[in-house]
């Protein structure tokens, strides 16, 4: 099963969702769509999901596909996933900046991730991520945990 995130911002990621439309039916996936306004005809797909079913969503994946948002980053790596990570950018109308992309860079750069830029494959990034799925990894203090709780429950 696929995990697919967009999290909670208020612009639209439909770009990444056609892209998952655009993978072979056959393939199990789980979407949180967020404001997006693209209708995904293949999978479950659900607006938002609570913050504890993203968690076991995430950690039952074979592959996460994220945004380049932080907090989903962080918490697909404690959920032992080598995350597919496509940034919002502002160029398409899916950010006010490209801050995500910087981040994605970052995370890309120190080998956590892997990026999914324009122009890139996605069925080929998913295949990449699950041979290189991370290996458990240290989970992130419960401060964190409660922290990012907190937050996405905003």
């Amino acid at each position: 099963m696929i995990f697919v995130t967009v999290g909670t911002h208020i612009q639209q990621f439909n770009r990444l969702l056609e892209l998952v439309d655009a993978l072979p039916p056959n393939i199990e996936r789980v979407v949180q769509y967020g404001s997006s306004t693209y209708q995904v005809k293949y999978g479950s797909a659900r607006r938002f999901i609570e913050f504890d079913e993203v968690l076991s969503l995430m950690s039952r994946a074979e592959v996460v596909v994220s945004h380049g948002g932080v907090g989903s980053i962080v918490l697909a790596l404690a959920a032992g996933q080598r995350p597919v990570v496509a940034p919002r950018l502002f160029r398409f109308g899916e950010h006010v900046d490209d801050h995500q992309l910087e981040v994605a860079e970052a995370f890309a750069r120190a080998g956590k991730i892997i990026p999914f830029m324009p122009g890139d494959e996605l069925a080929a990034r998913i295949a990449e991520a699950g041979r290189q799925k991370a290996a458990a990894a240290p989970g992130p203090s419960p401060e964190l945990i409660e922290f990012l709780h907190r937050e996405i429950a905003r």
